[in-house]
């Protein structure tokens, strides 16, 4: 059963599918199998930066959960001396 379908059924309105194939004419250029590939090599530092987003990602989600925890359990203190700690810590970088 499809999306439309099932909205139909839920609430109660009518739904059309078009059927694109007789709605358009699909046409084939041969021209454009003649066209060459484009693909360039990537360049050197695209690992590592790759590399460094994933680190960021992982970490961000990270805190997040550590913040979340610390809230959800009212421990607001400990939750404040952690951001000072961090906020040292990146301080000195």
């Amino acid at each position: 059963m499809s999306l439309a379908e099932i909205l139909s059924d839920e609430f109660h309105i009518p739904v059309q599918i078009p059927d694109w194939q007789n709605e358009f004419e699909l046409l084939y250029d041969k021209e454009q199998d003649a066209v060459e590939s484009t693909f360039k090599p990537l360049p050197d530092g695209l690992e590592k930066a790759l590399r460094a987003e994933k680190m960021y990602l992982d970490l961000t989600m990270r805190l997040n959960n550590y913040f979340r925890e610390q809230w959800n359990t009212k421990d607001y203190d400990k939750l404040i001396e952690s951001i000072k700690l961090l906020e040292s810590k990146l301080d000195e970088a």
